[in-house]
């Protein structure tokens, strides 16, 4: 019975120095990401948004006037046709060409955007779902031994070797940890289900029963965060190019009210047997409404300004407080790491069993504290990997390479 009782500390120990290659995971995430629903709904908005901006952006079609007036008796009837153009002051055209390039390559980086924010969620929940496997491992295990305590105990008992309290402590064990393993399994399941609705995957369970650990994520500097969200974050970059696309916009809204729209057409007229050819033009006066236009637009630009840089400080803030967390959780992985990769704890308990300083229910409360020890130093590696993947956002799948 000893040696039941001792296995488990060390199979503990093994559960945590494992790691798998960097490569499956992101090999993993980016089948995940790929060709996710969301992304497409965007792009497929995106490009309706353009095509119709650019739809816009042509000479109205001709417009045809016929006119049929009928004189008193005697004086005859009256018939009139004609066919006219009209269209925007020339310039007007390649604005509005240029606020759509400007719209064009502001959803372009919107769906970058999206793709990232996309990729970091998925991250997230993978990294979730391995630390919950390690959970559930861990569950297995100790339902496991549990079964095996129990046996060991029941035919003691029955030679009389230990108490009926002991043995009842087993019963009581296994029971326990076997709700313990459901509920693993359980929040297990709703993770995949999760993960399934984020990326419209069927086969998220087969995908992550080949991502064994997270990849050895570092922490880099301040200052090399600080550029990677200034310079490249798509976030930032989509903030300054919708600046820009307003700028556009308000150009062309200034020259839409501010400069005249053109008519020119052809008329045929017949009047009793004499008929008339000619042409008529017209030009609209803009007189209303400029300086509204203008302040508007100077409005749009302060605004989005405003945003771009409320934004940037949104998330350099944030960083540093990741950054900050990350390094305290790190601080805290160091003081377990001479525990639990050295295995001191688990020998101590394993020498005190076998010489006798302790019995069978104090084995088990020791055990049960070392097995809460072991969930923590689960969670706060989960935690710590978190943090991580919040920092290193911007670790690009071939996908979000591709999109970029």
């Amino acid at each position: 019975m000893k040696r039941i009782l001792t296995v488990l500390p060390l199979l503990l120990i093994s559960t945590f120095i494992l790691r798998a290659e960097d490569n499956v995971f992101y090999r993993v995430l980016d089948e995940l990401v790929k060709d996710c629903p969301e992304i497409q709904v965007i792009k497929a908005a995106n490009l309706a948004s353009i095509e119709t901006e650019r739809a816009v952006n042509r000479i109205a079609s001709p417009e045809v006037e016929v006119e049929q007036v009928w004189g008193r008796h005697g004086v005859g009837n009256k018939f009139d046709v004609g066919v006219s153009q009209s269209f925007d002051w020339p310039g007007l055209y390649r604005q509005r060409a240029k606020m759509i390039d400007a719209q064009s390559n502001a959803n372009l980086l919107m769906e970058q955007s999206s793709l990232l924010e996309k990729t970091l969620q998925v991250k997230l929940l993978m990294v979730d779902i391995i630390f919950q496997k390690k959970n559930l491992h861990l569950a297995n295990m100790m339902n496991d031994h549990a079964i095996q305590l129990e046996k060991a105990t029941k035919e003691a008992y029955e030679r009389g070797e230990i108490s009926k309290l002991e043995f009842k402590r087993t019963e009581l064990e296994r029971i326990q940890t076997s709700i313990q393993l459901r509920e693993a399994q359980r929040i297990l399941d709703e993770m995949y289900a999760e993960l399934t609705a984020a990326t419209g995957k069927e086969n998220c369970v087969s995908l992550m029963a080949q991502v064994s650990d997270v990849p050895s994520w570092g922490i880099k500097s301040e200052e090399e965060y600080e550029d990677i969200l200034k310079q490249i974050d798509p976030r930032m970059r989509y903030l300054q190019a919708t600046i820009q696309a307003i700028e556009e916009t308000g150009k062309s809204e200034k020259m839409a009210t501010g400069y005249p729209v053109f008519s020119v057409g052809y008329v045929y007229q017949r009047e009793q047997w004499e008929t008339f050819n000619g042409f008529n033009v017209s030009m609209s006066l803009p007189i209303y409404g400029t300086s509204n236009v203008r302040r508007a637009s100077k409005a749009n630009v302060i605004a989005a300004q405003l945003e771009a840089q409320a934004e940037q400080i949104s998330l350099l803030s944030k960083m540093r407080n990741q950054r900050n967390a990350a390094l305290s959780l790190a601080h805290e992985l160091n003081d377990y790491s001479s525990i639990f990769e050295a295995g001191n704890y688990s020998q101590l308990l394993k020498l005190a069993l076998e010489g006798g300083e302790t019995d069978n229910i104090h084995y088990l409360q020791e055990l049960n504290f070392y097995v809460e020890v072991t969930r923590q130093y689960i969670e706060l590696q989960h935690q710590y990997n978190l943090s991580l993947v919040n920092l290193n956002r911007h670790d690009l799948t071939d996908s979000v390479v591709a999109a970029q």
